[in-house]
């Protein structure tokens, strides 16, 4: 009879959950032990926006109460960092000093945020929103008509100028480019950022920040063109990057991300790695990329755990997809949304009225990408057509004129066919 085996996971987040889902799921009784430096249940960081604007409660973040690891007979430690790998020893190091035996290693530790330093102050880095931890400390600093400035212009930062918009804040955003450029064109975007501007939203771009000052009980955010804006509140949402730390001098290879392959492997023997810290094959042309996106963190895992547990499973790659809720509006992109020239047709919708903008993205038959702003339509389903690689030329303009119904009529065509 074969022994048990020992796997460790560092980290608890989607990733690191669908991978422990999995193991379980497909009959493994290994010993398994759950690693996180956060000292918390696990928790969804894509409800903190809603409970800052108060739509949601605490009970809402913490989906898995203390029980579910129990009763998956499975080890969490939490408060617990860990700080180094030795893979020929088969070892995890923690910051206390203490180590731990593995046979398998999954490594979901995540991304970090970028930082941005308070200058010349020795109080340390801008307040961030990436953890429960940094919420609850905005949280503490805000009150109802208090004035906000977020540094940066990405998904996080709109989300929470958006939040803290409703929960009665005054709001400023100051970002290098337009918001959300990454994921809309000029375009969509435009309808994007005249919503937000409607509701009060002060958003400067063309901006880089020089440094930060305390000033006057609040702070002055310094640009690299002599411009300043004096604020209550600073919050940096500058972007996030995998964190490397973990990896840093123990042979495993990383670039932007950890690198794997399509079992979720790295290039040390026992070794894996799932969610936002990996540099993982892209769906569409099979180049490594990051794609810090929650489906993907989840599939990811998925794959992980299967492999872990013996069941040789591969990753389809990842596909970059974002969906922004606002104000009572959507956007949602996917795929290859901005094609170069030649590289798909692109079919489009408008209605400059309305603020609403669609485009689907098709080459070979196939859709490769999309984009809508306050189109209604099920983003899950429309992954579905393109990860599946669905053939929609011949309904390429139906699928534009009435985008649900033609799509979930599409995926279960395709269902059928088999």
């Amino acid at each position: 009879m074969t022994p048990n085996k020992k796997h460790v996971i560092i980290g608890c987040g989607p990733a690191a959950l669908s991978a422990l889902d999995t193991i379980r799921r497909l009959g493994s009784d290994d010993e398994i032990t759950v690693v996180s430096r956060e000292d918390s249940l696990p928790y969804s960081p894509a409800v903190l926006p809603y409970l800052l604007a108060g739509k949601a409660d605490e009970s809402d973040l913490f989906p898995r109460n203390g029980d579910y690891f129990s009763k998956r007979g499975v080890a969490f430690v939490r408060g617990q960092e860990a700080v180094r790998v030795l893979p020929d020893r088969r070892q995890v190091v923690y910051r206390n000093g203490e180590t731990e035996q593995y046979d398998t290693l999954l490594i979901a530790c995540g991304a970090e945020s970028i930082a941005q330093p308070v200058h010349d102050s020795g109080e340390g880095e801008l307040l961030n929103f990436h953890t429960f931890d940094d919420y609850r400390r905005l949280r503490d600093q805000i009150k109802d008509g208090c004035d906000v400035t977020v540094l940066g212009a990405g998904m996080v930062a709109v989300e929470l100028a958006v939040a803290l918009i409703e929960r009665g804040c005054d709001v400023r955003i100051i970002g290098r480019g337009r918001p959300l450029r990454a994921y809309f064109d000029e375009e969509a975007g435009g309808h994007i950022r005249a919503i937000l501007v409607d509701r009060g939203m002060k958003i400067i771009t063309g901006k880089s920040i020089s440094h930060v000052r305390r000033s006057h009980g609040g702070f002055g955010i310094a640009c690299a063109d002599g411009e300043v804006f004096e604020t209550s509140v600073v919050v940096s949402c500058l972007g996030v990057r995998p964190n490397l730390s973990l990896v840093q001098g123990a042979g495993i290879s990383a670039n932007q991300g950890v690198l794997v392959d399509r079992h979720m492997r790295t290039n040390a023997e026992g070794v894996y790695a799932a969610g936002d810290v990996v540099e993982a094959p892209s769906f569409l042309n099979g180049s490594p990329g990051v794609c810090a996106v929650l489906p993907e963190a989840i599939a990811q895992g998925k794959v992980a755990g299967a492999n872990i547990a013996g069941r040789e499973t591969g990753y389809e790659g990842w596909i970059p997809m974002n969906l922004l809720k606002f104000f009572g509006h959507s956007a949602f992109s996917i795929g290859m949304a901005m094609p170069a020239p030649g590289c798909g047709e692109m079919l489009e919708k408008k209605d400059k009225q309305e603020r609403c903008f669609e485009r689907l993205v098709v080459r070979d038959g196939r859709l490769i990408g999309a984009m809508f702003v306050n189109v209604d339509i099920d983003p899950g389903v429309i992954s579905y057509l393109i990860k599946r690689r669905v053939n929609v030329g011949a309904y390429g303009h139906a699928l534009l004129e009435q985008p649900a119904d033609v799509s979930r009529w599409l995926m279960l065509k395709a269902e059928r066919n088999g």
